[in-house]
């Protein structure tokens, strides 16, 4: 890929005065990739919800008890962060 693909529509988003909105993630070239994290932003029951929903169940009830189990102790684990004032990012989590 020669150049920057999205200049074209970045411009354009400038011009439209919403060049703050445009945001780009890019996997095959993180250069001009912005990032994104799905732990920061959001409450403990958020990001816990988001990042259970990583985990795959294929519809077995088995694996639906275990992925709420997960959900609710990363809820408190992340509520437990907050209340303590601590960051964290995903290898704190794969830790604990």
């Amino acid at each position: 890929m020669i150049g920057d693909p999205f200049a074209c529509l970045r411009q354009f988003a400038v011009q439209c005065g919403r060049g703050h909105e445009f945001f780009v993630i890019n996997p095959y070239d993180p250069s001009v990739s912005n990032t994104y994290s799905p732990i920061l932003d959001g409450d403990p029951n958020e990001v816990a919800a988001r990042l259970s929903s990583l985990i795959p169940t294929d519809g077995n009830p088995g694996s639906d008890f275990y992925k709420q189990s997960v959900n609710i102790l990363l809820t408190i684990i992340l509520e437990a962060h907050k209340a303590a004032g601590l960051s964290y990012n995903f290898h704190d989590l794969a830790v604990i």
